[in-house]
């Protein structure tokens, strides 16, 4: 296959497109905001299940928590299969497939249906991060190692204008038809109806464009014994390469902060910053709006200073801005210095994850099985979710507070930045 192909890329560019509204608008917006003021009981935030009282938000970090542990350890099993087979454009569909429903069932998720509202979190949370590690090693297929830094900040900066551009949608439609709290809810359900719809159509767009089997595999029988050779092959191959498996140390690491505060920055505003009376819901949505823009400022920033200093340079200083963010968030307060926060939260978050994925493909030695290494990969990073969550949720129960959970996000950042300086001495 030709790599470079502008219609093979622009295909695999509007994957990201598609699916990119999912962790805005369930993990970041929409979802996070409808959730918190319909999961409470007697005015407080607290939800009984299973016969245990949780702070609302905790309960959905266990729910997520879950979703990423069996994603981490299906993957790596349906990687190799789809390495062996060459069926790695099927994997794609199927999980993109549980994503959109996931998503379209949160329209049914209404006061006194949490269970509803949790089994659609679940399925989206599976569906959509299931389909990244098929998606991600896609990369090293379509696109010379030249390129690679620019094809994937170019991919995340789709995403996060795509996904920017249906947010705008759903706030104009909340300014001008949500007059009611009522009103507000029936928008909010309504949106994740069209998210579904949204995330299916565009994703078909990519499925036209993305080649089929690209080694022209034709292993037809056996798929999960032979599936699981594969994989234990390429995990004994990494022995073989220590700089391979130094990164993933390092991107574990800072992995466990990045993601948890992508995740819970929706959350730690509704809680602990003081917004205008009423104001909230719709400052919130705007706020995250900001980071979208400034994300795809961040991920072409990233990418020409992993051109001129280095990919490990870039992202060390997307780490360090990290640290600082999470030491400014334990001391805001206002929902004004909030909002620069959340811009230098936009602008790390685009910088690191396009350029963490590139540093990865650059890394990998010349293979065929790039869905097993990257099943490595994102098995790292899924457990680097269930870690920075519990972590997160943890301290939050002990303390009632999400100030000193957000602190302890920097001992992890302080980790990754010595780890990514001993990985930088050792790869030059």
């Amino acid at each position: 296959m030709i790599k470079n192909d502008k219609r093979v890329v622009k295909g695999w560019l509007m994957f990201d497109w598609a699916n990119s509204v999912y962790p805005l608008v369930i993990l970041s917006t929409v979802f996070p905001v409808y959730y918190a003021s319909i999961a409470v009981e007697q005015g407080k935030d607290i939800v009984s299940l299973f016969g245990v009282e949780w702070e609302n938000t905790v309960l959905l970090d266990v729910i997520l928590s879950i979703s990423y542990l069996l994603v981490a350890f299906m993957n790596p099993v349906l990687s190799g299969i789809a390495d062996r087979t060459g069926n790695k454009k099927l994997f794609l569909k199927i999980f993109n497939g549980i994503g959109v429903i996931g998503c379209m069932s949160m329209f049914f998720f209404i006061e006194g249906r949490i269970w509803v509202g949790l089994l659609g979190s679940f399925l989206a949370s599976i569906g959509y991060s299931g389909s990244l590690v098929f998606y991600n090693a896609y990369l090293p297929e379509i696109a010379t190692e030249d390129r690679q830094d620019e094809i994937s900040a170019k991919g995340f900066s789709y995403g996060y204008f795509g996904s920017a551009l249906f947010l705008i949608a759903v706030l104009v439609s909340t300014f001008v038809f949500g007059d009611t709290e009522e009103s507000k809810h029936l928008i909010f359900r309504i949106t994740f109806l069209v998210l579904g719809l949204w995330w299916l159509g565009f994703a078909a767009y990519s499925f036209k464009r993305l080649p089929e089997n690209v080694y022209e595999k034709s292993e037809t029988s056996d798929w999960l014994r032979k599936g699981l050779k594969e994989l234990k092959g390429v995990f004994k191959d990494l022995s073989n390469h220590p700089i391979l498996k130094k990164y993933l140390l390092a991107f574990f690491m800072f992995s466990i902060a990045v993601q948890t505060m992508i995740l819970v920055a929706a959350f730690f505003g509704s809680k602990e910053i003081e917004f205008p009376e009423g104001w909230k819901e719709v400052a919130l949505i705007g706020i995250v709006l900001v980071i979208q823009f400034v994300a795809i400022a961040g991920a072409k920033t990233f990418a020409w200073v992993s051109k001129k200093y280095g990919n490990i340079n870039g992202l060390l200083f997307g780490v360090i801005s990290y640290t600082i963010a999470c030491i400014w968030a334990f001391f805001t307060y206002h929902f004004i210095p909030f909002i620069f926060l959340a811009a230098l939260v936009g602008f790390g978050m685009g910088g690191i994850q396009s350029l963490a994925r590139s540093t990865y493909s650059k890394f990998l030695p010349e293979t065929e099985d790039h869905a097993s290494y990257f099943s490595f990969y994102d098995f790292l990073e899924k457990m680097s979710i269930v870690l920075g969550l519990l972590l997160f949720g943890g301290l939050e129960q002990l303390t009632g507070s999400q100030r000193y959970s957000v602190l302890s996000l920097v001992v992890v950042f302080l980790i990754a930045i010595v780890l990514l300086l001993r990985l930088r001495k050792q790869s030059k």
